[in-house]
């Protein structure tokens, strides 16, 4: 028997919800990656930058904090990579940063998968190193996207 695979039905956001709601408490002055606003608990969506319809997963690397406004407004769209991945990649590294020195090993998991390195060797990374290695698995997936028809790029 031929076995299909099937994107899950419902998106699980709960450890995501607490990652960034317990950073943007103590991170009053966050803004959008994309707009610049401010983003607060009244406003906060959960966006994923690469879209869920391409990735169908929640895992923490891939989720940003964003006005729900313009999560709404871009959707299934790519973003613009010469725009907002140094910005993702920054806002990633300071929420991991911040959890990790917090002690939240349990929101990180998704971290040590994606990295595939143990939380205290992650904790030791420079920006420059986190960055690069969230580029070498992003580019290919949104040039992959791409070539599925998912519109790029997106940028205010």
């Amino acid at each position: 028997m031929t076995e299909k695979l099937e994107k899950p039905g419902v998106r699980i956001l709960t450890s995501a919800s607490k990652f960034w709601k317990t950073y943007l408490v103590a991170n009053p002055t966050l803004t959008c990656i994309y707009s610049g606003q401010p983003i607060t608990e009244a406003n906060l969506s959960l966006d994923h930058f690469l879209p869920w319809s391409y990735v169908a997963h929640d895992q923490l690397w891939n989720i940003i904090p964003t006005p729900k406004a313009i999560n709404s407004r871009k959707n299934d769209w790519l973003p613009s990579i010469d725009l907002y991945f140094n910005a993702y990649a920054w806002l990633q590294y300071q929420g991991f940063q911040f959890h990790a020195i917090n002690g939240n090993n349990k929101l990180l998991e998704d971290y040590h998968l994606f990295f595939a390195q143990s939380l205290d060797s992650l904790r030791d990374q420079s920006f420059d190193w986190f960055r690069e290695r969230l580029e070498r698995q992003i580019i290919p997936h949104v040039q992959t996207a791409q070539n599925l028809g998912f519109p790029y790029p997106f940028k205010l």
